[in-house]
């Protein structure tokens, strides 16, 4: 499957935030009975609780950090759009 560019995959119904460095990639997700884990060649790039609710986005905020850390003042920027 491949991870959607704003770093998310769906298993089991529900959206799983990845590591930023495997958006838009090919990942293998394995789903187990407690866990949501998910590989990017060979190395996991997320590891979460596997939720039973249906239609829940799971966000680990650590995989969004080296977007951040590239785009420092997009966030603000966005928000600023949003709100005009």
């Amino acid at each position: 499957m491949r991870a959607s560019t704003t770093c998310l995959i769906m298993a089991d119904h529900n959206r799983y935030s990845v590591d930023a460095r495997a958006a838009g990639r090919m990942v293998l997700v394995r789903s187990y009975a407690e866990r949501i884990v998910v590989l990017f060649d060979d190395e996991m790039v997320a590891d979460h609780p596997h939720q039973f609710r249906r239609d829940q986005i799971i966000y680990d905020p650590w995989h969004y950090l080296p977007v951040l850390m590239k785009m420092p003042g997009d966030l603000a920027a966005r928000g600023a759009e949003d709100s005009a």
